[in-house]
């Protein structure tokens, strides 16, 4: 990829004001953590690439734990881990 296609990809800027909107700030006033762990991981994304992929699981399990609640189900009782809880 050229180095200004990539310079347009990475300089989501609103204008003016040189702050980076973040891909998840629409979860902000509904589910603040989501947004909160998605905007970490978009900032750790070319520094530091390990702890993005850790930020986006720990997401990942988040949106599941927000699932159970919300639908009114109860985690499994026993091996109660986020691929068992997918699998529910």
């Amino acid at each position: 990829m050229e180095s200004s296609n990539l310079s347009n990809l990475t300089s989501n800027r609103s204008k003016g004001s040189g702050v980076m909107n973040s891909n998840f700030s629409f979860l902000a006033t509904t589910f603040p953590a989501l947004e909160k762990l998605g905007s970490l991981a978009e900032s750790y994304l070319y520094s530091d690439p390990n702890s993005c992929l850790y930020k986006l699981g720990v997401l990942a399990e988040t949106v599941v734990n927000y699932m159970f609640e919300l639908d009114g189900l109860t985690p499994p009782a026993v091996d109660n881990t986020a691929a068992n809880r997918i699998k529910c």
